[in-house]
């Protein structure tokens, strides 16, 4: 058996995110260590626990709601090549003009993107 340890954050009212203590764990070697440390009745709560919060957070990504329009304006900034740059610098309907474009090619290659099926197996590429 090994030990291991986690920083415990909490988020704070306005977003800030504290570290609030550090999670003292026993990493098991097998699944028979766990059960003759805690016993088998805690193994399976844990197991049924863990199946619970696996399922949960399943349907929790499948049901994921459309982006704010501030979240998508910051991919779309972070998608101006230096050239696109060059060529719209001062010109704030020009700039407002490609932002939207990006947006919308943003929006569409997300509506292509699949559900989520649970298999973690797969990762998806949303680059053109």
């Amino acid at each position: 058996m090994q030990k291991g340890t986690t920083d415990v954050k909490s988020r704070r009212k306005g977003g800030e995110t504290k570290i609030v203590g550090e999670a003292k764990y026993n990493i098991y070697d097998s699944v028979e260590e766990a059960v003759s440390t805690i016993g088998p009745e805690k193994v399976l709560e844990y197991v049924n626990a863990l199946e619970k919060t696996n399922e949960m957070n399943r349907i929790r990504g499948s049901a994921v709601g459309k982006p704010s329009k501030k979240y998508l304006e910051g991919l779309a900034f972070s998608d101006i090549s230096a050239a696109e740059w060059q060529q719209i610098a001062g010109d704030p309907e020009a700039i407002r003009a490609l932002l939207d474009k990006k947006i919308a090619a943003i929006e569409a290659r997300m509506a292509n993107v699949p559900a989520d099926d649970g298999d973690d197996d797969e990762d998806l590429d949303l680059e053109d």
